[in-house]
C-alpha cells in the first residue's frame, strides 16, 4: 500500500534504480524520501502515513486496519462530508443510467 500511495501522490518509486539488481538493493535497504517537488504540496500526516507503510519490518509496518485508521485517512472522511453538506448533488436524467447500461451490456 505505501508504495502505491507513494507513487500515485509523486509520480516516483521510493525505491528507485537503474536496473532490477539496484532496485531490489533499495527495496532491502528499505531507504526512501521525499525530497521530490511532488511530496511539498503533501501533508504531513499523508507522509506520515507513507512511512508507516514502508516500514522494512514486516511486524511493525502498518497494517490495512491501521492505515484506514490513520488520521490522514480520517481526516480525507472528514473533508468529503463536508464537501457533500457544501455542494449539493445534480440530478442526473434516467436516459442517462439507461445509456451506461446499454454501453457496458
Amino acid at each position: 500500500m505505501g508504495v502505491v500511495l507513494y507513487i500515485l501522490l509523486s509520480g516516483k518509486v521510493p525505491f528507485p534504480g537503474r536496473n532490477e539488481l539496484e532496485i531490489i538493493t533499495n527495496v532491502v535497504k528499505g531507504e526512501f524520501h521525499f525530497n521530490h517537488e511532488a511530496f511539498k504540496n503533501v501533508s504531513d500526516d499523508c507522509k506520515d502515513l507513507i512511512c508507516h507503510l514502508l516500514v522494512k519490518d514486516v511486524n511493525k509496518r502498518y497494517s490495512a486496519e491501521e492505515a484506514y485508521n490513520h488520521r490522514w485517512i480520517s481526516k480525507l472522511g472528514t473533508d468529503e462530508v463536508e464537501m457533500s453538506q457544501t455542494y449539493s448533488a445534480v440530478p442526473l436524467p434516467e436516459s442517462l443510467f439507461i445509456e451506461m447500461q446499454d454501453t457496458v451490456a
